[in-house]
């Protein structure tokens, strides 16, 4: 048996998708990379361009995502993540022009840094990944290392929003992996629901995340692509990180 519920699984991918959307806000170069790669990867696959295996994380094909996340978690529209893509979303559409005819007089009329802006809004908005299913890695993992995601900004382990659904055993072993043995015996004894009360007492200053929610460290890139002209080496993006201490909390 699974250890969470699709559902489960559901609401919290989409907090990640949300954070992801509202780390993208702040890194237009991160999102300019993430579109050209979409876009090479699905336009440049004849002959010698071959990529295989990528993740789709962008719905290119204009699709936002924002609104979907609030059907995937009751409580999407109270977090920050969610509620900055809004704001940010209403501000957009109050600049730009009402007919969709005037969009590109009024885009070549603006500043690069305006133009910037708005592509990577919408890049952000187009942000998918929602997953009912745990898997070892995501669709959203290269996003989430390139902006050295940390879910803590965004998310919290609460009674409400996680030990209520799983297992009390699954309680026992995140109170156990965060905060010691110690802290996990005190609740052995308890009901379900006194042991997720507890649990999130004991780890409100600890940060724990599901490991779903935790970014991956960056694995060295191996695989080269072979172009015309040359070899070309793709970019690890940096560094692998080192894995948090449970005490620490995991990123």
């Amino acid at each position: 048996r699974p250890v969470h519920s699709e559902k489960l699984m559901r609401c919290l991918t989409a907090h990640r998708v949300a954070a992801i959307q509202a780390e993208l806000l702040l890194r237009p170069d991160v999102a300019l990379a993430a579109l050209t790669a979409h876009l090479a990867a699905k336009l440049l696959k004849d002959g010698f361009h071959r990529y295989r295996g990528g993740d789709d994380a962008l719905t290119v094909s204009a699709s936002e995502t924002h609104e979907d996340l609030r059907r995937e978690s009751a409580d999407m529209a109270e977090a920050e993540a969610w509620k900055l893509m809004e704001q940010t979303r209403i501000e957009w559409t109050a600049r730009l022009p009402a007919d969709g005819a005037a969009l590109l007089p009024w885009l070549l009329a603006q500043e690069r840094p305006t133009v910037i802006g708005l592509l990577t809004f919408l890049v952000a908005a187009s942000v998918t990944g929602v997953d009912g299913t745990e898997h070892e890695r995501q669709s959203t993992d290269a996003l989430a290392q390139a902006l050295a995601l940390d879910m803590r900004r965004w998310w919290k382990a609460s009674a409400a929003s996680y030990f209520n659904h799983v297992s009390k055993a699954t309680t026992l072993a995140a109170v156990t992996e965060a905060a010691g043995a110690n802290a996990a015996a005190t609740l052995a004894g308890l009901k379900k629901d006194g042991a997720a009360a507890g649990a999130e007492q004991a780890l409100a200053a600890v940060g724990w995340l599901p490991r779903c929610l935790r970014t991956p460290p960056q694995r060295p890139e191996t695989d080269r692509a072979r172009l015309e002209g040359g070899d070309m080496q793709a970019a690890s993006g940096g560094e692998p990180q080192d894995e948090e201490t449970p005490g620490e909390g995991a990123r």
